[in-house]
């Protein structure tokens, strides 16, 4: 089983729908942080360093947080589309 299979599993095992729902939020927010300062604004952060770039996925996630909540379906589609090395910035 690959790292990234495993680490659905885990997050798909252990996360309540709370958990999942809060965790497509931070997918829309993430960003390259190192670049920026702490108080930095999102409206500041250039949208290369957000960490999705995808505008579908973009379009997806902003579906998601409008429903008011992610399923495990939901869940499972944005961290498919997501690079193992997008999931560990993302964390959580």
């Amino acid at each position: 089983m690959s790292e990234k299979q495993e680490l659905l599993n885990y997050y798909i095992t252990t996360y309540t729908p709370e958990f999942r729902f809060s965790w497509c939020k931070l997918c829309k927010t993430k960003y390259r942080f190192e670049k920026y300062s702490m108080r930095v604004n999102l409206n500041d952060v250039s949208k290369k360093d957000f960490i999705i770039q995808d505008t579908e996925l973009l379009k997806y996630v902003d579906q998601v947080i409008q429903s008011g909540q992610c399923s495990v379906n939901n869940f499972t589609h944005i961290f498919n589309k997501l690079s193992l090395d997008q999931i560990n910035y993302i964390g959580y």
